[in-house]
């Protein structure tokens, strides 16, 4: 399949270098996605950091010194894809979560004043969104609530709310869409 010269994997042509990925490397999918879904809460998350695992394996693949070495490499890999992404989405949501005052930090830290216009569209898609959340049933509120606006995790959401993990998921796809289809129906 591949050559061993001096102590490094080397490719004939790319049908090996496929070959190779495909069987020593992509083989291995199922494990790269239960490290990353140990990191990481998001299901979307979880597809996400296994598909750049698997992007920077491939790009990667010939820097592999070792052929026996491909299953800790990939969790390797995969530990610091799931990490990285972690911590983006952490940077992230303390952006867009509100204090204590309900104030945005994402707009306290805007620089520029927005015009009259921006301001108008601005508050017309907070009431918007407001009037939309409170179409919403109890329980999809609540979930809302905790996840996006206090910001909790997904354990302590399940705690507080008495869900399962596949429970609180559904819910929570099932609130998002209820959401998206109350906008919808305000928009028109």
């Amino acid at each position: 399949m591949s050559n061993i010269v001096d102590n490094q994997v080397r490719f004939s042509d790319e049908k090996e270098r496929m070959d190779f990925f495909n069987c020593s490397i992509f083989a291995h999918e199922r494990l790269v996605r239960s490290i990353c879904g140990e990191i990481l809460e998001s299901r979307d998350d979880v597809d996400d950091a296994v598909q750049e695992t698997m992007l920077i394996a491939w790009a990667k693949m010939d820097s592999l010194r070792n052929r026996d070495a491909v299953k800790s490499w990939l969790c390797t890999i995969a530990r610091h894809c799931a990490l990285d992404m972690k911590e983006r989405i952490q940077k992230n949501v303390s952006i867009n979560c509100t204090n204590k005052t309900g104030t945005e930090l994402e707009e306290m830290m805007v620089t520029s004043v927005p015009g009259p216009e921006e301001q108008l569209m601005r508050r017309c898609q907070r009431e918007a969104l407001n009037n939309a959340y409170l179409m919403l049933p109890d329980k999809y509120k609540l979930l809302l609530y905790l996840r996006f606006s206090l910001c909790l995790n997904s354990s302590e959401i399940e705690e507080i709310m008495g869900m399962e993990s596949r429970s609180r998921i559904n819910t929570c796809y099932r609130a998002k869409a209820a959401l998206r289809a109350n906008l919808s129906k305000l928009q028109s």
